[in-house]
C-alpha cells in the first residue's frame, strides 16, 4: 500500500499495538505522529523505531481538552486518527469485579 503524503496520528503509539501500527505506517511511507502522556516512553519509541524523519512525537493527555486542542493546532491536517490509549486503571479485572467508574474512565478516555 502506498501511503506517501498520508498523515496519521496514533494516540497511545509509544507501545503495544500503537507502536506496531506506527512502525508499519512508517514502513509504508506515511508521516506519523505518536502521542502519549509519557515523554520517556515516547523517546523510547522513537529510539525503537530508529529515529525516522517521518516520525513526530507529542506529549499529551487526551483526557484534557486543552491539550488535545493544542496538539491539533500544532500538527495541522491529518488523514487518519487512531487511538489505542485508554485510562485503564482498575479495568484489568474479571468482569464481575470491575467497578462502574473504572469502565466509564476507559470509555471516556477514548
Amino acid at each position: 500500500m502506498d501511503m506517501d503524503q498520508t498523515r496519521i496520528l496514533i494516540v497511545g503509539g509509544s507501545s503495544g499495538m500503537g507502536l506496531a501500527l506506527a512502525r508499519r505506517c512508517l514502513e509504508e511511507g506515511a508521516g506519523v505522529t505518536i502521542a502519549g502522556r509519557g515523554e520517556a516512553k515516547l523517546n523510547a519509541a522513537r529510539e525503537e523505531l530508529g529515529h525516522p524523519a517521518a516520525l513526530e512525537t507529542a506529549v499529551v493527555d487526551i483526557s484534557r481538552e486543552d491539550e488535545v486542542a493544542a496538539l491539533f493546532a500544532r500538527i495541522g491536517g491529518l488523514d487518519h486518527i487512531v487511538s489505542t490509549a485508554a485510562a485503564i486503571e482498575g479495568a484489568y479485572r474479571l468482569l464481575p469485579e470491575i467497578e462502574l467508574e473504572a469502565a466509564q474512565r476507559v470509555v471516556e478516555s477514548k
